[in-house]
């Protein structure tokens, strides 16, 4: 692997919100994020009984978009409790390099799987709204829940080498679902804007090299 010499310039803005300091891109995040669990909550409904877990599928939006949903906790999504919720909402970047596309894809994968191990987690889904902008959304039973990705390896690794090569900006939202699915009450707690400069070049003979050392 080959990196170049540029300066790589990663800005961060921590916000923490009340009522008052949602701004306009937050609440308009909260629409679609509030959309996506509408949807899983549709899904839930029409999930047959007995199913492996976790469930994976793709639903069919509007302009032929596709929204992924992984249920891993059904009965616990239908309790109505109330429920930690992530929102990533990102902006691709204009040009990235094959390699890179197929080390996130591999990296999406192994995510899928490896928190399942969280007994926390209770859904994720992605919905890409337009090209290069992407919506994901996680639901968790508590806080707890979401210190697990901070211990695990493949999830540090994607958030703080690989994004960078593959992401614009970011927008990080955390907040709270009061009766869960069963409402329609998004609490935005806070969001963190993460803003990529100058993106170093990344070469690689394979996009297995990439990460690899994630796992020694």
């Amino acid at each position: 692997m080959r990196q170049s010499n540029q300066f790589h310039i990663q800005t961060v803005v921590d916000v923490e919100h009340s009522t008052i300091s949602v701004s306009g891109k937050e609440r308009s995040d909260l629409t679609i994020l509030s959309y996506m669990v509408k949807r899983t909550y549709a899904r839930l409904l029409d999930l047959p009984s007995g199913i492996p877990l976790p469930m994976l599928d793709y639903v069919e939006e509007r302009r032929n978009r596709t929204h992924r949903i992984v249920i891993y906790k059904p009965q616990e999504l239908l309790q109505g409790s109330d429920l930690f919720f992530v929102g990533f909402v990102s902006r691709a970047q204009d040009q990235v390099g094959l390699s890179i596309l197929q080390e996130l894809h591999r990296v999406d994968k192994l995510l899928v799987t490896e928190v399942a191990n969280n007994p926390g987690l209770l859904s994720y889904s992605s919905l890409e709204v337009h090209r290069g902008r992407w919506y994901n959304l996680v639901l968790l039973r508590d806080y707890t829940a979401k210190q697990y990705f901070r211990n695990l390896s493949i999830h540090t690794y994607a958030a703080h080498q690989l994004a960078s090569y593959y992401y614009l900006w970011i927008r990080l939202h955390n907040g709270l679902m009061p009766g869960g699915l069963l409402s329609d009450e998004m609490i935005l707690q806070s969001t963190k804007y993460y803003t990529f400069h100058c993106p170093p070049m990344w070469e690689s003979n394979s996009s297995e090299e990439i990460g690899d050392k994630v796992y020694e």
